[in-house]
């Protein structure tokens, strides 16, 4: 999956869940709710740094239907390696994949360009309205009346708040909100003077909720959220829930200070008059009375059947950990998408010509799985089925070589031929040393049939991998070597020989490094000496390999 669409989703998910938990306990208090909004906010906001380091699982999605009863792979790369041809050769997988790969490319581009362009909008609207925060607190002046200052000192004790509270009073008839954490920032109207002791009392009781809750820094993860994924509706929507389980909950606190429900809608409306009365506009701070909520928020305090208890330490922690255990569980989700696709072609061996009867096995080295197939009376084959992942593919064909070959299958399809390569001879002699006198220098001596041979008869097929093995008709013993006179120390040694298409021992060599020269040089003066009909590959002479196996061992 791209990784943008990957993090929008994960983001999604934890979103959707928080806002489903909120909706789940409608019945509980909405002080709970908002704790949940928030942690749900707050943890898809730290989606994008828990995907690097959360533990990896994924869950296998299936994208269509197999052309067969198997599930079909889809082969992205096939490394070039001896007897399979590369599938990347066939001109026509060759010439589809880069156009395919512009296109996606383009599209994956403009979508990111539109991101970033939206966010960046979105974060100029949101620091515009941190800097009219800024600029409001430049122009509002300290409160100095006695009234509102005792007031605040009185209900910041009553809420256990311990932060210094500056109280400012803005020459503006309709802002009345609270801002900052630290050290918070109450902005009363202009003609807060005049308000009653009980409407000033309630104010503060909400305002001050605010500030005990936390919930400006709620409030700005839900506006950062937003403007970074301006154009998920979950975001919309979950910073529009706290904001409206915010303002509930401090409803609920001001209701828990002994006012009663009618007495605080009474005031609540008549303050909706006054502050909706000019439009304040945007401020990224919480507004006491809301036109969106105000009718929501009415109802609930005339209702006394309403939960309105605090949440909790225990209730907290439980909520975050498992929104957190959730959103750890989320980043580290992948998408295991098992497209299925197909791998065909042809079989043919070292001449061209195709090859019927070979038996094909795709081995998944994760799961075990094996996927078999015969190469048909033409020579073709086809895999379906094959599932993403790392593959061996195994050949067998009488005299030729069992390759097994590695393979990485991913999403594409592909089409290319695998090309047999006729197997090795191998012959295993010994020589011994019996302590009979014998010439010195003596080499070996070959015996065996006229040389060179006749030309055997040989009938063309329609198709390849018609083999016709070498027979032996000329051979040569290796003499043991000695030096000064004793037989050297017992040894086996290995030799790699190739013999040419007219029979003869064209190359003989050792393969270890470490056996002893004079044992090596024996073997193969006499292994050069032997003679072969030649090796028929579809009536052509070819060169085949050989491995010589020469035990020397004395008695």
């Amino acid at each position: 999956m791209n990784p943008l669409a990957d993090v929008v989703l994960k983001v999604s998910l934890i979103l959707s869940s928080a806002l489903v938990i909120a909706v789940a306990l409608r019945s509980k208090s909405a002080a709970l709710r908002h704790w949940v909004l928030a942690v749900g906010i707050v943890c898809a906001a730290a989606t994008p740094f828990l995907i690097p380091v959360a533990p990896a699982w994924s869950i296998p999605v299936r994208l269509g239907s197999p052309p067969m009863p198997a599930p079909a792979p889809q082969m992205m790369a096939v490394p070039v390696a001896p007897g399979l041809a590369p599938a990347a050769a066939d001109p026509r997988v060759a010439a589809l994949r880069p156009a395919a790969s512009t296109v996606r490319f383009t599209a994956l581009e403009i979508m990111a360009w539109i991101w970033m362009a939206g966010t960046a909008i979105a974060g100029v609207i949101f620091f515009a309205g941190l800097a009219r925060l800024a600029w409001i607190r430049s122009r509002a002046r300290a409160v100095t009346d006695r009234k509102w200052l005792s007031l605040a000192q009185r209900v910041a004790a009553a809420l256990h708040i311990r932060r210094p509270i500056t109280l400012l009073q803005s020459d503006q008839p309709s802002l009345l909100f609270t801002w900052g954490h630290f050290r918070p920032i109450v902005i009363l109207p202009r003609d807060a003077n005049h308000w009653a002791v009980d409407r000033a009392h309630i104010v503060l009781c909400h305002e001050l909720a605010h500030v005990r809750r936390g919930d400006w820094l709620t409030l700005i993860a839900a506006e950062v959220l937003r403007a970074v994924y301006w154009f998920n509706p979950l975001a919309w929507i979950a910073g529009q829930r706290l904001r409206d389980e915010s303002e509930r909950a401090c409803d609920d606190e001001v209701m828990g200070q002994g006012i009663e429900g009618a007495e605080y809608a009474e005031e609540l409306l008549a303050l909706a008059r006054i502050l909706n009365a000019e439009r304040p506009g945007w401020v990224a701070a919480p507004a006491m009375a809301r036109r969106s909520s105000l009718e929501r928020r009415v109802t609930a305090m005339v209702n006394h059947q309403v939960n309105r208890q605090p949440v909790g330490r225990a209730p907290r922690v439980l909520i975050f950990a498992m929104l957190l255990v959730l959103a750890v569980a989320v980043g580290g989700l992948t998408t295991a998408a098992q497209t299925f696709a197909s791998y065909k072609g042809s079989v043919v061996d070292q001449t061209g010509n195709i090859v019927a009867g070979v038996e094909l096995t795709m081995t998944n080295k994760q799961t075990g799985q094996k996927y078999q197939v015969k190469s048909s009376d033409v020579g073709s084959f086809e895999f379906v089925g094959l599932t993403s992942g790392e593959y061996e593919l195994a050949t067998i064909s009488p005299g030729f070589r069992n390759a097994k070959t590695p393979m990485t299958i991913g999403n594409k399809n592909i089409t290319g031929d695998i090309r047999l390569e006729v197997g090795s001879l191998e012959e295993t002699i010994t020589v011994v040393d019996s302590g009979e006198p014998r010439v010195e220098g003596a080499g070996p001596i070959a015996r065996g049939y006229k040389w060179p041979p006749e030309k055997a008869a040989c009938t063309a097929k329609p198709t390849g991998g018609y083999l016709a093995p070498p027979t032996k008709l000329q051979d040569a013993r290796p003499i043991y070597p000695r030096n000064g006179g004793v037989p050297k120390a017992a040894d086996v040694v290995i030799l790699d020989a190739r013999i040419g298409t007219d029979g003869s021992v064209v190359e003989a060599r050792g393969v270890d490094p470490a056996a002893d020269p004079d044992l090596v040089s024996a073997a193969v003066e006499a292994v050069k000496l032997w003679k072969f009909t030649p090796t028929l590959l579809n009536c052509v002479p070819i060169e085949v390999q050989m491995k010589v196996t020469v035990n020397f061992r004395t008695e």
